[in-house]
């Protein structure tokens, strides 16, 4: 019986052959944009954990730290946008 063995060498080539069949006719430069973006969103979002998570364990005591009090305004902010743009909406 014929064992199917390849090098990573031929892996590596029948993936690269396999997204150029997958993707023919796709606007790459777009997915490629999308795809940074969505990094980028992930990468605000780890942060954001992180730095919640370095005062696990430490009582939290007066006023929230300046980035999370920013970033809170900032919603604040923008929900009356999106509730007069709902009301409009609806009329």
């Amino acid at each position: 019986m014929p064992t199917n063995k390849t090098t990573a060498g031929n892996a590596g080539r029948s993936i690269v052959s396999y997204l150029q069949v997958l993707f023919t006719g796709m606007d790459l430069h777009r997915m490629i944009t999308e795809l940074e973006a969505e990094r980028a969103r992930l990468d605000q979002a780890i942060e954001a954990l992180e730095r919640l998570n370095s005062n696990k364990g430490m009582p939290r005591r007066g006023r929230p730290p300046g980035w999370l009090k920013k970033q809170l305004e900032e919603m604040e902010a923008d929900e009356p946008a999106e509730a007069e743009s709902a009301k409009s909406a609806k009329a």
